[in-house]
Formats: structure tokens, sequence, C-alpha cells
């Protein structure tokens, strides 16, 4: 019996049930807060990412504009082939040359 073997001095072998499911509740409870925060911040940086490609796109054609005295013709071509240059992207960057 497990009272015979605690009396005589026998350490115990193993979690009970109740203690396993404590864990996981409490693992839960912190995932619960962790993974929409964890979320955010992803979202937060790949939108700050973004507008640095957009800055980044803004001055190409102000230096474009400055050596040429107008603003010429954009093309694709003279942008980054590829936005973020690591990771997925969160928005699709379209140029459009309005005169």
């Amino acid at each position: 019996m497990v009272i015979n073997e605690l009396q005589q001095g026998k350490p115990q072998q193993g979690f009970t049930l109740i203690e396993v499911m404590i864990v996981v509740m409490i693992i839960a409870v912190i995932a619960a807060f962790a993974i929409p925060s964890y979320k955010r911040y992803v979202v937060e940086t790949k939108r700050a990412d973004t507008m640095v490609e957009l800055q980044n796109i803004a001055k190409q054609i102000e230096s474009k504009k400055t050596a040429m005295g107008r603003y010429s013709e954009v093309k694709r071509s003279d942008f980054p082939k590829k936005f973020p240059a690591s990771g997925d992207k969160l928005y699709d960057i379209d140029l459009l040359l309005v005169r």
C-alpha cells in the first residue's frame, strides 16, 4: 500500500494526475496571454519594415528627380525585387505613376 511505503521511508515515484493537470492549466494560461502578444509584435514589426521600405522607395524617386530635374518614369526594376528580403510579406506594394 502507498501509505505503508510512505511510512517506511520509500520515496514516492511520479506525479499524481492532479499535479500534471495543474501544470498543464498553468501553461495554458501563460500561452493564452503570450500568443496574442507575440502575434501583435510580429504584425507591428512587419508594418515597421514596410514603412521603412516605402521610405526607401520615396528616397529613390526623389534622388532620380534631383538627378534628372523632373520626375521620370518609375519602373518596377528600379526597386527591390522581393520585399521583405526575408520572411513572409504582410503587404503588397504596387507602384503607380500618376501624371
